[in-house]
């Protein structure tokens, strides 16, 4: 009995599951059915439409061209819906000579797919309109007894059908073969704009006091073509729609002209956004416009520019974005050749963060090359010869007594050393006695002197220029070796997720020009994305990380942004187990007068964070500058992807070129990496840093020299790890005056605050215990560890 029942069971779940399975087929083969009915009644409607879209008054080759660029039986819905066009009222005396041709044209498209499978041939469906149109326009004016001018028309049209079938039939191959996320190259582009505005011309006679919705349409898409294409896809649409637009009437020619030179600017100007692409899509069509004379059509279409332009400005950008799949250029992704597709857009950045040293470099060395190396001797000769030339003791006080000529200007010379200048009192009486020319004497050897020394001073500029430029190819040297060596490291590069992530960045508006998922030995995935600077406005850091992490699966931390050459460079990297609450407070010696210190600390989007203190020499205006000039150069090279020992390379050479007065600055840095918790202190001249680890103090210190003082200086480096819950203080020269004892007391005893609340109380308790002559600017930078949520 108990075996029968299970037996019974088993047979009903069986019968559940194809009662499942036979629901499932049946709900997919209406599903199928519906779509295809779907298509079906598409291609009739278009049919319809293209049947009542005229060209230059008299002409309607479209629907010829759709029946012929479809395939199979959709082109017998096509030709179905183009009847039905030609029999409306308003189709036109020469309807019937169109039905003829529609079904001409339906029927070799249905043969010669049989045969010859041309399904899906642009070519071929161009040959069918061609014949079509021909075969039926000559017999028609043959049995008419038409004259030139019309067979000279019916061959124009029969181009135009072959033309438009080409477009059509290649349009519908770009849209039906294009993947997810995928953009138009510009061929594709080209037909699917073509496509667009001979749909919208047959709706130009929907109009309200001569204004076309058709026309207005078009130009929104010129603008969001522009907009999220630039200049090459507000070409192609401008030129494209602008063709098509100006065909219905022999008075609106100058539409091609104002459509396509409107579309081309109004890409130059698209860095500035829609408003920028907006006025100068009008201001360009005005100018076309108006050389072709005031007339009616001319200010109607003034109008459509006008409201066009309003209306484009006013739509949601949600959904002008969508746009951007189908206009934007493809982002390039590395392909076969990705490690170094990649590593070169690294340098390429990086030499953008170098330009405007290198450029100073170049400019001052080519000036000061031009000054000739000055000879001591010189002096002495161009005296004799502008004061002596015409005195009658030359030979004897130039060649007899030269020694004693020669000694008595070298002691005017320490005079005008010493002084600036000489007066006739302090010549030795001896020369004043001997010496007839003794102004014209002074006054020569006072201005060749002062000149020498100036040429003496410019040569030892040139020497210092020579050192930098050394210095600097060093730095490029080592950055080199980094970035190598940085990209050695990677496993592989993920090009699916690349794709993902520019497709999300596109349905935000950002148009990724390069797109670079690399995953390291880890397996941690680091993404690398390069847009314009326009790209990426109006676009927080937290919905870039969403949508990038949606797109990918994966968690990532904030962007780490960095803009140079009108460009912006992302790196993001895969959530990290640890992150740091920062803090910072600042003192200045005077509260009237400037900070000499100056302080950054960011993550740099590989996982680590970046503290940075730089200590100006003195204190004041000038302190601020040399202080502001290390920390901001040294943040922007790191920021860049440089090292730190080729950064802080730069950074002397900038000093050390910066003025002819001494010019220093101390750096400290800390680099913490978030997924060990790594940590690694680098000092030039910096003093100590305090450290809490596991409830414990430290110091670490290092003795190095600043930036600024030497050519060949380097980092002193240390390295410890932290963790959750620990605590590293960074400190200026001002706040340690007094010792760093009571600094690690303090770190010790201090619990359930920020690091902002640290830094403040760090900083307010050293500057009451700083004594009255040892002022100086306090700063202090702290970061608490804490678990990344």
């Amino acid at each position: 009995m108990k075996e029968k029942t299970e037996k019974n069971s088993a047979a009903e779940n069986v019968r559940t599951i194809r009662n499942v399975r036979q629901r499932e087929d049946n709900s997919k083969r209406l599903t199928g059915a519906l779509r295809g009915t779907g298509f079906y009644l598409f291609a009739a409607v278009a049919g319809l439409l293209l049947s009542r879209a005229p060209i230059l008054d008299d002409y309607a080759p479209f629907g010829i061209a759709l029946c012929a660029a479809l395939p199979g039986s959709f082109s017998i819905a096509a030709a179905g819906g183009a009847v039905l066009g030609f029999l409306l009222p308003g189709a036109g005396a020469e309807s019937l000579r169109y039905i003829i041709a529609i079904f001409t044209s339906a029927a070799l498209k249905w043969v010669l797919s049989n045969l010859f499978k041309f399904r899906r041939s642009a070519a071929a469906s161009s040959v069918i309109a061609l014949l079509a149109a021909v075969s039926t326009g000559a017999a028609v004016l043959g049995t008419q007894g038409g004259g030139t001018s019309e067979y000279i028309g019916c061959a124009v049209e029969s181009l135009l059908a072959c033309g438009a079938a080409y477009f059509i039939c290649r349009a519908i191959s770009a849209v039906r073969d294009r993947r997810r996320g995928e953009v138009f190259s510009s061929h594709e582009l080209t037909a699917v704009i073509i496509t667009a505005a001979v749909v919208l011309l047959s709706l130009t006679p929907l109009e309200i006091a001569g204004v076309s919705f058709a026309r207005v349409l078009t130009i929104i898409a010129i603008l969001a073509a522009a907009r999220y294409g630039n200049e090459s896809a507000g070409a192609i649409a401008g030129v494209a729609a602008g063709f098509v637009m100006s065909m219905t009437s022999e008075s609106l020619i100058f539409i091609a002209g104002s459509y396509a030179l409107g579309g081309l600017i109004a890409g130059v100007f698209s860095p500035l956004g829609r408003i920028g692409c907006a006025a100068a899509f009008a201001i360009s069509n005005a100018i076309i416009s108006m050389r072709a004379g005031v007339s009616g059509e001319v200010i109607v279409g003034l109008y459509e520019v006008m409201a066009a332009t309003v209306i484009f400005l006013v739509i949601p950008e949600k959904w002008v974005r969508k746009l951007a799949g189908f206009m934007s250029p493809a982002a390039e992704l590395p392909r076969v050749n990705g490690l170094r597709r990649s590593v070169v857009t690294r340098l390429k950045f990086a030499a953008t963060a170098l330009s405007e040293v290198s450029k100073t470099v170049e400019e001052v060395s080519s000036r000061l090359s031009r000054i000739h190396s000055p000879e001591f001797e010189d002096v002495f000769r161009r005296v004799e010869n502008e004061a002596c030339k015409h005195c009658n003791m030359r030979a004897f006080c130039w060649e007899a007594e030269r020694a004693a000529t020669l000694s008595m200007l070298m002691y005017l010379i320490k005079k005008i050393r010493a002084d600036g200048h000489v007066e006739p009192g302090d010549v030795p009486e001896a020369f004043v006695a001997e010496c007839s020319h003794l102004p014209e004497v002074i006054s020569s050897l006072i201005h060749n002197y002062t000149d020498y020394s100036v040429k003496i001073q410019a040569e030892r500029r040139i020497k210092e220029v020579r050192s930098v430029v050394s210095d600097q190819f060093d730095g490029v040297s080592e950055m080199f070796y980094d970035m190598a060596e940085e990209f050695e490291k990677a496993e592989k590069y993920d090009i699916e997720s690349a794709e993902k992530i520019a497709e999300a960045l596109r349905a935000q508006g950002v148009i990724a020009q390069d797109v670079g998922c690399c995953i390291d030995k880890f397996g941690r995935m680091t993404v690398e994305v390069r847009c314009g600077h326009s790209e990426s406005r109006g676009v927080s850091r937290a919905e870039l990380t969403k949508d990038i992490s949606g797109a990918v699966g994966k968690k990532f931390d904030p962007p780490c942004i960095s803009r140079a050459g009108g460009e912006v460079y992302m790196i993001l990297t895969e959530k990290t187990g640890l992150r740091a609450d920062f803090g910072a407070a600042q003192y200045a010696m005077d509260e009237t007068r400037m900070c000499g210190d100056a302080y950054d600390y960011f993550n740099d989007g590989k996982g680590r964070a970046l503290m940075i203190i730089s200590d100006g020499m003195g204190t004041g205006g000038r302190a601020a500058v040399d202080g502001a000039m290390a920390s901001g150069l040294m943040s922007r090279l790191i920021r860049a992807g440089f090292g730190f020992e080729c950064s802080l390379k730069i950074v002397n050479s900038a000093m050390l070129f910066k003025s002819t007065d001494e010019s220093l600055a101390t750096l400290d840095i800390a680099c913490i990496d978030y997924f060990t918790g790594e940590t690694e202190i680098l000092k030039a001249g910096a003093p100590p840093a305090v450290l809490r680890r596991s409830g414990k103090t430290g110091i670490a210190e290092c003795s190095s020299l600043p930036a600024g003082i030497l050519r060949d200086i380097g980092f002193e480096r240390s390295n410890t790890a932290l963790a959750e819950g620990d605590i590293i203080v960074m400190l200026s020269d001002g706040a340690i005056a007094e010792g760093v004892e009571w600094i690690r007391e303090e770190l010790e005893k201090w619990e359930d605050g920020s690091a902002q609340q640290l830094a403040d109380h760090i900083a307010e308790m050293a500057q009451r215990r700083r004594a009255a002559n040892r002022e100086d600017d306090i700063t202090v930078l702290a970061a608490i560890l804490e678990k990344n949520k």
